[in-house]
């Protein structure tokens, strides 16, 4: 942060701190808000930047009220930085892209390549005034599992605004990332002839089947906390998975039974697993590919629930179930080609042709018809 402070103020006596927008308006880096009192409330960073250490690196002729700007300025507006493997790397501090406003059902992406930024449509918009982004964009990893509350918490705690938007409201009450199966479920539900593949979901805040009206019972209830908490177990989560593995066997046996596939535990499980999954011996490998499937599915059925059709995060799992079907022990070329064409799909509307993340996947989409599979 103080390297990125001394190149910001650099640059602002330079004159740089100037864009200017598609609309034809001028934004300057005075423009940008700061919240400079909120983000000084606490004394450490007062003191702090009163230190005579902190004078000699910014120089003594660099005021204490400037400094406070200029840090409030970075942390309220700057944008994360992606590897091509959708990985933060980094801050930049961009005036232009700055300028839009947040919204947690966004219109827009932001993607950079490199140290530069681009802002994306994923839907049509009338004109420059309606973009808007997530500002939750930043912090991927953590948007996979967000919540209305977590969500409102991190816009309150970085941003200083309270978000009272429809989508929070609705999810407040009837959040589907915290979620039972109800009891009326029956495996017809994946041929329902409906869009939603899994419609008995029981929200936990509720108790209540959004499908039929089912009260589930208290016990259903206790037993997804206590399988949640056993999750967040570092015995649990730190342990590579074999498919024989008693730490994850038992747990799954009992989750899937209990957790909905909306649930954001489930689906970070899921993710866990098919990411450490080892297959321990040649006996159990069908078994081993069954079950790995499976937890594929429950990965794509998450995210396509909870994420627009455009979302970055869509890309980055059908990019995960590509490569864990590319994995040669568990090798399904037809099924890994199939989810690389979809995140290519996203790819080329949220990041473009020529962005290395589309490249990336491109090319393990090459490898995978070089063995002639056709792609329906």
């Amino acid at each position: 942060m103080l390297i990125f402070m001394k190149r910001t103020i650099k640059k602002v006596q330079n004159g740089e701190g100037v864009y200017q927008l598609p609309n034809g308006t001028v934004r300057r880096f005075e423009n940008l808000i700061d919240h400079k009192y909120q983000n000084f409330k606490g004394k450490e960073l007062v003191i702090f930047f009163h230190s005579p250490w902190c004078q000699n690196w910014f120089g003594k002729g660099v005021a204490f009220e400037f400094l406070m700007t200029i840090f409030g300025k970075i942390t309220i507006n700057s944008h994360g930085i992606f590897s091509p493997s959708l990985e933060l790397i980094g801050d930049g501090l961009y005036i232009g892209a700055s300028v839009f406003d947040h919204s947690c059902a966004p219109n827009s992406i932001y993607v950079t390549n490199g140290k530069t930024i681009s802002v994306r449509a994923i839907e049509n918009i009338e004109s420059f005034s309606d973009v808007r982004i997530s500002y939750i964009q930043k912090y991927p990893i953590c948007r996979s599992q967000e919540t209305a509350e977590n969500r409102k918490k991190e816009l309150k705690d970085h941003y200083h605004f309270d978000c009272n938007c429809r989508l929070c409201d609705v999810e407040e009450k009837y959040s589907l990332k915290s979620s039972v199966m109800c009891p009326k479920h029956e495996k017809a539900d994946r041929k329902n002839g409906t869009n939603d593949p899994y419609p008995h979901c029981v929200p936990i805040k509720t108790g209540i089947c959004i499908k039929c009206g089912t009260q589930v019972s208290d016990d259903i209830i206790s037993k997804y906390h206590s399988l949640k908490a056993s999750f967040a177990n570092d015995s649990l989560k730190d342990t590579n998975f074999i498919i024989n593995d008693t730490n994850y066997a038992n747990w799954y046996l009992e989750a899937m039974n209990i957790f909905h596939p909306y649930d954001s535990t489930y689906f970070s499980f899921a993710k866990k697993c098919t990411t450490t999954m080892k297959i321990k011996d040649h006996k159990g490998q069908e078994q081993s590919k069954a079950f790995f499937q499976q937890l594929n599915v429950v990965m794509i059925t998450y995210i396509e629930r909870h994420f627009g059709e455009f979302d970055p995060l869509r890309a980055e799992v059908y990019f995960d179930c590509g490569k864990n079907f590319f994995n040669e022990r568990l090798g399904n070329m037809k099924l890994c080609s199939k989810f690389l064409v979809k995140a290519m799909k996203v790819l080329e509307v949220s990041h473009g042709l020529e962005h290395p993340q589309f490249d990336l996947v491109r090319q393990m989409f090459r490898l995978c018809i070089e063995d002639k599979i056709v792609v329906h």
